[in-house]
């Protein structure tokens, strides 16, 4: 009996942790109109829609399935008003590890991105 609560409760304690890989994503509008940026990593991509003129968005980029090799992080910048999109590299990670933060502000032409755990 005392065995089958400690596997009931192993199990409810993995179950609780959750096995998801994510990097929280913030991203800043500094431009006069609305943009998308689509975030490609390996076999992942996510799309953050509708990012008002000067306004924030905060989400989690799921990179759980990612390709365990190595790579560059790439984002597509939309202008929603025009269409044309930029696209830009940054920085290199290995193995398919991602960093837990991911700091994007658009101005223009310009992309800055801060990578960091």
């Amino acid at each position: 009996m005392t065995q089958r609560i400690f596997i009931v409760i192993g199990m409810s304690v993995l179950s609780a942790c959750g096995f998801h890989k994510t990097t929280e994503v913030s991203i800043v509008n500094h431009n006069h109109y609305p943009i998308s940026i689509t975030v490609k990593t390996n076999n992942i991509h996510q799309t953050f829609a509708d990012i008002p003129a000067g306004g924030e968005k905060r989400a989690e980029y799921d990179w759980t399935d990612i390709e365990k090799k190595d790579g560059q992080w790439i984002f597509f910048v939309t202008n929603n008003t025009h269409g044309s999109t930029d696209t830009f590299a940054h920085g290199f990670y290995t193995q398919g590890e991602l960093a837990g933060f991911a700091e994007i502000e658009s101005e223009g032409p310009q992309l800055k991105v801060r990578i960091s755990e």
